[in-house]
């Protein structure tokens, strides 16, 4: 399976779009499909971490969740990360 193929499956497509600085990526849903949008400006290493950051998102379900901090904590413990408190 290739990777359009894997996105396609799981009904994800991506898009680049120039956001501000301060924002590398987020998700959303659209109809029955979910829209991953990456700053086009961030150099490439940056885009792939917010794409696998939002593809955890996207997999997980969280697209339904409405506590941001509950989100972005399921997200880092996922993938190893401990988020600092305070």
């Amino acid at each position: 399976m290739t990777y359009e193929d894997f996105l396609r499956f799981n009904q994800i497509s991506v898009v680049f779009e120039p956001l501000p600085y301060s924002i590398k990526g987020f998700c959303r849903k659209k109809g029955e499909w979910i829209v991953i949008v990456l700053n086009a400006r961030c150099d490439l290493a940056e885009q792939r971490r917010a794409l696998d950051h939002e593809l955890a998102h996207a997999l997980n379900g969280h697209l339904d969740m409405y506590d941001y901090e509950e989100c972005e904590s399921a997200v880092a413990f996922q993938s190893g990360q401990r988020k600092k408190k305070g």
